[in-house]
């Protein structure tokens, strides 16, 4: 669910990156004055991704001026930040429609968002370069570059054009989010915290930047102050969605499985699309996942196959990952294969239609998981080793590598390859001391090397992260079970707990 917002992100940016500097200079054509000033209302509540309040002035632009181009292709990358999917295609075409009546800088704008659009991610990376080249001093063209750069993980480069936007510009707010989210993926936190806070003190009335800090912080395993910018975020515009949902997330890292799923009632009374309520069901399924409830999960993720049972909706592939994933954690090889065929078949839906995603990261991790659960339920470890050493390697982001890395690790763990268990876990916990599953986890290797004091050590760490959670939080209720076993058992022998390892 994640990965497709992060892309419809990424979608709505370019499309702003483009547009975003003609304030100042009347760069679009439009025949009305009325519809130009509601295009830059619009601009300005798509540059602080408010994006309901933006398609309300940008359907009013387009409204005055039919032949609003510019208007019109902001307006199609908002309907898709909002789920309206049908909307969204109507739009694109619409706005490409009018492709000849505008200017060569607009028709060079739009062929950029009609190649993204159409996954055509060389041709979009190719035409910024053109953009770079005619325009090399200009805003609009070094942040389009840059948000390219970043979609094909050239982070280092990435982050050099958004310095390059702020030496023209130092009160562009949106190049310290995005400097901050880049210094993050390349795994530099105080830096990233450092530019948020910038960005923070350029856009104190606005609720992204108190959601970005907020991930950095819960990647971090700083849930608490997470929350408290998550809740910022939420009292300064309580329609920013994405706020709510890393909120429930921050809350599901500590156990609390009530304030999480009240997260999502919010979310679900503000009225969300079809398409949006799907992604929340879905992510919804995945916190229960996290809680071990595999039933319930499975019950919310059958919501969505019902109503999503063509895949016009876009949300079949994250729905199959999540329900092959709970097989795979309760070992259920058949009912997990049957999901992953039918995962197989989205994708491969999906490829037919858009042949030039063959080589995307994202189909290529998607299929690479798939491949490793079965290998290693089906008894094929050095094939899983292999595969889950690959999806870890390959992870985008600091999140993606935890996960990875917990699933690498129990391979190796019923592999006896211990020792690089462990190492593979503390590199978990040099980004996040606080991971709850990665700390138990890591105490089942050391149990299983023969060092109780550490494995002790390290339940403990967990019980004090999951110290407020709720009673039937079922993670801790094992854990529970396991310290008073343990501590029984060290009492009887006279051993002390080890402490864990300082992460720095």
């Amino acid at each position: 669910m994640f990965r497709r917002i992060a892309l419809i992100i990424f979608l709505s940016l370019t499309a702003l990156a483009v547009v975003v500097a003609l304030k100042d200079d009347k760069k679009v054509t439009t025949s009305s004055n009325e519809a130009y000033e509601h295009y830059l209302a619009g601009v300005e509540w798509m540059e602080n991704f408010y994006f309901r309040q933006a398609m309300e002035e940008l359907e009013q632009a387009v409204k005055l001026d039919s032949n609003f181009a510019m208007a019109q292709a902001s307006l199609a990358q908002v309907y898709a930040s909002r789920g309206f999917t049908k909307k969204y295609e109507e739009m694109k075409e619409i706005a490409f429609s009018k492709r000849a009546y505008v200017s060569k800088r607009e028709q060079l704008q739009l062929d950029i968002m009609k190649a993204q659009w159409d996954s055509k991610l060389d041709e979009a990376f190719t035409l910024s370069q053109d953009f770079l080249r005619q325009f090399p001093d200009d805003q609009d063209a070094l942040t389009t570059m840059a948000y390219q750069e970043y979609a094909r993980e050239n982070y280092e480069e990435s982050l050099a054009l958004f310095q390059k936007v702020l030496n023209i510009n130092p009160r562009y707010a949106p190049a310290y989010n995005m400097i901050g989210y880049l210094n993050y993926y390349l795994g530099r936190y105080d830096e990233a915290l450092a530019m948020l806070d910038k960005y923070i003190e350029l856009s104190r009335e606005q609720a992204n930047p108190h959601d970005s800090k907020g991930e950095i912080l819960h990647s971090v395993g700083r849930y608490e102050e997470a929350i408290a910018e998550f809740r910022q975020a939420f009292n300064i515009n309580p329609d920013f969605d994405f706020a709510t949902l890393h909120m429930a997330q921050s809350y599901q890292q500590l156990g609390q499985n009530g304030q999480a799923d009240y997260c999502y009632q919010i979310l679900f009374n503000q009225g969300p699309s079809e398409t949006r309520s799907l992604q929340y069901y879905i992510g919804w399924a995945g916190m229960l996942i996290y809680r071990e409830d595999y039933d319930s999960a499975r019950t919310m993720l059958n919501i969505v196959f019902r109503e999503d049972s063509t895949g016009e909706k876009s949300v079949l592939g994250d729905a199959c990952r999540l329900l092959g994933t709970t097989y795979y954690r309760l070992q259920n090889l058949d009912s997990m294969k049957l999901t992953w065929a039918c995962a197989d078949k989205y994708i491969n839906k999906t490829l037919e239609k858009k042949p030039q995603l063959a080589d995307d990261r994202g189909f290529q991790q998607y299929r690479r998981f798939m491949e490793a659960t079965e290998s290693d339920l089906s008894g094929k470890k050095d094939d899983a080793l292999r595969l889950f050493g690959e999806l870890a390697s390959n992870a985008l982001t600091p999140d993606e590598k935890l996960g990875y890395r917990i699933y690498y690790a129990g391979v190796l763990l019923r592999n006896d390859q211990l020792d690089l268990a462990i190492s593979e876990l503390q590199k978990n916990l040099s980004i996040n001391p606080n991971h709850g599953r990665t700390l138990l986890r890591l105490a089942d290797v050391y149990e299983a090397a023969g060092d109780q004091p550490s494995a002790l050590a390290y339940r403990q760490r967990a019980a004090e992260v999951w110290k407020n959670a709720d009673a039937d939080f079922i993670p801790l209720m094992n854990l529970r079970e396991k310290l008073e076993s343990a501590l029984a058992s060290s009492s009887r022998s006279n051993i002390t707990p080890a402490a864990p390892a300082t992460i720095n």
